[in-house]
C-alpha cells in the first residue's frame, strides 16, 4: 500500500563569508510503502488495553503502546513471530498523517549523530520552507554551501513503514510483547500496560522508560495476580491503587515474558554494590553472603538459585541485626561519612530485597520454576573457557538470536526437566550451547550448535559435560548415578 507523508526535515547551510553550519527546517512530501496481511497469517494473540479516564488527560503519557481505541480494548496480533497491536482503521490514515500529535503514526524523532531530529507534520509545517530558493529568498542572502538531508529523513520514514501493516482493513503497529507492570512509588501504585522491552530504535514515538527496580511486571496471563498484588502493597505503604489495564481475551502460548527475576536481578545488583564500600565492617556470615551474591552476579549476569539463595540469607541477617555493627561505625565515623542518611539507604535496601524475595516466592510457578529444578551452579572453568546453565527463556532466546538458530527444542526439554542446557563461552564470547538430558523418547541424547554452524570444539563438549556431570552428583538423588551411567561415566 502506497502512502504520501507530509513531513519536516532538516538542510544545512553556510552565508557567504561564514564558516559555522547553520539549519533550515523545511517540509517535503514522501511516498512510503506499507505492507499488507493477510488476517489468516496474522492470527490475535491478546485483545487489551489500558484505559485513561477523561479527567486523568493533563497527566496521560503521549505515547501508549496499548492504548484504548475509541474506548475499547484493542487487538494484538502475531504475524512473522512479531507483536502487532491495532491503531486505526486505513480510510482515516489519511487525515491522520496531518495531525500533528502522537495519533499520527509517522509523528517521531529520529538520531543524526547526537542531534534529535523531528519526523512527521508539525503545527507550523505549513509556513516552512519547501526549497533552497525559499530560504535564500527569506535571509536574502545566496548561501555559500547547501547540504539536504531530505534523503536521511526518507530513509527514516521508509523504515518506520517497515514497523507498520495493514491487516483486515486496519494499519496496526510492530511492538514488543505486552507486559502487566506495577509502577509504585510514595503516593500511588498503578496497574499498567507496557512494552516487555525498552524501545531502543532510532525512530522514537516517545516510549517511556522504566526503572525495574520501582516496576514489577508480569505476563499478560497474570493480571489477576499483579493487581492483588498492587492492592496489597498499596494498602500496606499507605499509597492509593489506581488499575489502568483490561484483558478481554488472551493467548497462553503468545505469553513469554516473566518479570520477577528481571525485578531481583535490578534489586541484587543494587544491594550487591550499596552494601560493598561497607565490607570492612560487616560480620562473617554477612560478609560470606555478600561474597556469594557477587559471585553468582557476576557469573551469570541475573540472578539464579545461588543468588536468590545469598540474598535470603541477607536478609535474614539484617532483620536479626547483622547489619547494627555497620550502621554504627558508619554514626560514629568510621566509615565514610553519611550517618544517618547512609543507614536509612541500607534499612531501604533491605525492604526492597524483602518485598523482590516476596514477589518471587508467589510468583506463578509456570515458565519458570524450573530454574528451581536446574542446579543454578556457578560456571566451570576450563583455560579461557567457561561452562555455565542456561537458566531462564530469555537467555535462550538471546542466544537464539546471536546464534541465528532456534534453540527452542533444548530450552523446552531444559524447561521441562528432561536435562540441562549449557552455554560454553571462549574468549569471552559464547562459542557453543549443549543440551544433555533425555529425548522426547525417553533415550539419552547430548545434542550442540556453534555460532559458526560448524562441529564445535571436542574441549568445549568435555566442558559442557563436566559441568552436567557435577551438576547431576550434586543433586544427590538415588537416580543420579543411573543417569550418569547412560552417558558411561
Amino acid at each position: 500500500m502506497k502512502l504520501e507523508i507530509p513531513s519536516t526535515y532538516v538542510s544545512e547551510f553556510v552565508r557567504p563569508k561564514k564558516r559555522s553550519v547553520e539549519k533550515a527546517v523545511m517540509q517535503s512530501k514522501f511516498e512510503v510503502d506499507i505492507r499488507e496481511i493477510d488476517p489468516a497469517d496474522a492470527p490475535v494473540a491478546h485483545v487489551l488495553g489500558e484505559a485513561w479516564p477523561d479527567e486523568s488527560e493533563a497527566y496521560q503519557p503521549g505515547y501508549l503502546p496499548f492504548g484504548m481505541v475509541d474506548g475499547k480494548p484493542v487487538e494484538v496480533r502475531v504475524v512473522d513471530g512479531s507483536y502487532w497491536v491495532r491503531r486505526l482503521p486505513v480510510e482515516e490514515l489519511g487525515e491522520a498523517v496531518y495531525s500533528v500529535d502522537l495519533s499520527n503514526p509517522f509523528n517521531g524523532w529520529y538520531k543524526i549523530g547526537d542531534e534529535h531530529v523531528s519526523a512527521g507534520w508539525r503545527q507550523s509545517s505549513p509556513d516552512l520552507p519547501t526549497t533552497r530558493e525559499e530560504v535564500e529568498a527569506s535571509e536574502d542572502t545566496e548561501m555559500r554551501k547547501w547540504e539536504s538531508k531530505r534523503h536521511v529523513t526518507a530513509a527514516e520514514l521508509a523504515r518506520r513503514a517497515e514497523s507498520l501493516v495493514v491487516i483486515d482493513g486496519w494499519l496496526y503497529e510492530k511492538v514488543a510483547e505486552p507486559a502487566v507492570t506495577l509502577v509504585m512509588d510514595s503516593e500511588q501504585v498503578q496497574v499498567r500496560l507496557t512494552e516487555a522491552v525498552n524501545g531502543g530504535e532510532r525512530f522514537s514515538k516517545g516510549k517511556s522508560e522504566y526503572d525495574p527496580s520501582r516496576c514489577l511486571r508480569f505476563g499478560v496471563d497474570e493480571t489477576d495476580r499483579a493487581i492483588a498484588m498492587g492492592e496489597d502493597i498499596a494498602r500496606r505503604s499507605g499509597a492509593a491503587f489506581v488499575n489502568r489495564v483490561v484483558v478481554e481475551s488472551h493467548s497462553p502460548w503468545q505469553v513469554r515474558f516473566r518479570g520477577e527475576q528481571e525485578y531481583l536481578t535490578a534489586i541484587a545488583w543494587k544491594t550487591m554494590r550499596d552494601m560493598t564500600e561497607e565490607i570492612s565492617e560487616m560480620d562473617i556470615p554477612f560478609g560470606k553472603a555478600w561474597h556469594d551474591l557477587m559471585t553468582a552476579l557476576y557469573e551469570h549476569d541475573a540472578v539464579t538459585m545461588p543468588a536468590v539463595d545469598a540474598l535470603r540469607r541477607m536478609a535474614a541477617l539484617a532483620e536479626a541485626g547483622s547489619l547494627e555493627k555497620v550502621k554504627a561505625a558508619r554514626f560514629n565515623g568510621y566509615l565514610n561519612p553519611g550517618g544517618d542518611s547512609r543507614n536509612a539507604v541500607l534499612d531501604f535496601r533491605m525492604k526492597e530485597v524483602k518485598l523482590a524475595l516476596e514477589a518471587w516466592d508467589t510468583r506463578d510457578p509456570q515458565g519458570i520454576e524450573w530454574l528451581e529444578q536446574g542446579l543454578g551452579d556457578v560456571a566451570m572453568y576450563k583455560g579461557k573457557a567457561r561452562a555455565f546453565e542456561v537458566t531462564s527463556l530469555m537467555e535462550a532466546d538471546a542466544l537464539s538470536a546471536a546464534f541465528g538458530r532456534d534453540l527452542a527444542d533444548m530450552a523446552t526439554a531444559a524447561s521441562a526437566g528432561r536435562g540441562y542446557m549449557v552455554a560454553v563461552e571462549d574468549g569471552r564470547v559464547i562459542r557453543t550451547v549443549c543440551f544433555v538430558g533425555e529425548g522426547e523418547d525417553g533415550q539419552s541424547v547430548m545434542e550442540s550448535v556453534t555460532s559458526h554452524g560448524a562441529e564445535p570444539p571436542r574441549e568445549h563438549l568435555d566442558l559442557a559435560l563436566g559441568f552436567v556431570v557435577r551438576a547431576m552428583s550434586r543433586k544427590q538423588a538415588p537416580e543420579a548415578d543411573l543417569e550418569l551411567a547412560q552417558f558411561g561415566i
